[in-house]
């Protein structure tokens, strides 16, 4: 699942959060369906990139 492959993105590498930012976007690009759902999660880490630094 691809959450758990974030996951240990978000725990393990510097840049994590970013990555998963650009991950998250390019999802929405390509998304047919599911895109409120996608748009929520992007904004959450947008809006807390910065918790935890």
């Amino acid at each position: 699942m691809w959450s758990e492959k974030y996951r240990e993105i978000l725990r393990h590498d510097a840049d994590g959060v970013e990555k998963v930012i650009r991950a998250l976007r390019h999802l929405l690009s390509k998304a047919t369906s599911g895109k409120a759902e996608i748009e929520r999660e992007l904004a959450f880490f947008r809006k807390n990139r910065q918790v935890g630094s």
